[in-house]
């Protein structure tokens, strides 16, 4: 505060003429309106007043020299904390000894969201680590299970590093969109994430092309002793079957309720759901993955 009164203080031979008789009083000085505290925009306007209707004023950025203003003023900042001085200076010659201040930090720079998705049995999980790494104090997350609608339902709202959907659905296609924000009001552009009815399906992906024969598999569910893997063609099931690994070969042919059926061309379409305990008990968890492929 000393160095910006003296600073005005200077100024005053230079700002105003002589005060021409009578014992002149120091006015005082105002800042009525500038930026928000974090601001999105270089651009500052700041609008200031005196209790004295005919003084001059006297503005400074930071620290650097004075010189001389009218309200409102208007200047373009670079990026970072700043702080605005104005000191109204009277027609008796006086500055005010203390000058108004304003601080605030320009920031327009978006934050740069970057993800990492971990799909599991029952459960998801987007990571975008913490926020201050991306430049930005919150995280909104929708989701869609629509193809063809946008993210929409807000699922999460918050400034912490992840999110977890701890009901997850497998085998259902899932879009959730990432947008993070800072205090200044920046938004980042969205970032998508899609998670298709395969996603925990490995061999062959939905929409795959595949020759006989063709081996099946998926991820590992825990505590699974087995799995039911059914398999259609045009409508029509020509499989099911019960392979304890998290694999199976698709021979050329194959029986199936007492016909045989051939690996032929056409369009397939495969589920497959995990099974506790002992086959015999039936005990089958929800559907894992779905995927088409064609022969």
């Amino acid at each position: 505060m000393t160095k910006r009164v003296l600073f005005a203080g200077l100024l005053v031979a230079l700002l105003v003429p002589a005060a021409a008789g009578g014992e002149p009083v120091a006015p005082d000085t105002t800042i009525t309106a500038g930026p928000a505290p974090f601001a999105n925009t270089r651009s500052a306007t700041f609008s200031f007043s005196s209790d004295q209707r005919k003084a001059h004023f006297a503005c400074a950025l930071d620290s650097g020299a004075f010189f001389a203003c009218s309200s409102p003023y208007t200047m373009s900042v670079a990026d970072g904390e700043h702080r605005f001085w104005v000191v109204a200076i009277g027609n008796g010659g006086l500055a005010d000894p203390t000058p108004a201040s304003w601080s605030w930090t320009a920031d327009t720079v978006a934050p740069t969201v970057r993800r990492r998705v971990d799909v599991r049995y029952g459960r998801l999980e987007i990571m975008w680590g913490a926020l201050s790494a991306a430049g930005a104090d919150q995280i909104v997350v929708t989701r869609s299970t629509d193809k063809r609608k946008k993210p929409t339902l807000e699922v999460y709202r918050g400034t912490g590093s992840s999110y977890v959907d701890p009901r997850f659905r497998n085998a259902v296609y899932h879009r959730y969109q990432v947008v993070a924000s800072d205090r200044a009001g920046n938004v980042s552009a969205p970032v998508d994430v899609v998670v298709g009815r395969d996603a925990l399906l490995l061999t062959p992906k939905d929409g795959a092309k595949v020759r006989a024969p063709a081996r099946l598999r998926w991820r590992p569910v825990r505590k699974a002793s087995f799995y039911n893997v059914q398999l259609f063609r045009g409508g029509r099931k020509v499989l099911s079957t019960w392979p304890r690994a998290a694999n199976l070969r698709l021979g050329r042919s194959w029986e199936y309720r007492g016909r045989r059926y051939r690996l032929k061309g056409g369009r397939y379409t495969m589920y497959v759901w995990p099974g506790f305990g002992p086959l015999a008990h039936s005990r089958y968890g929800r559907l894992l993955g779905q995927s088409s492929f064609v022969v």
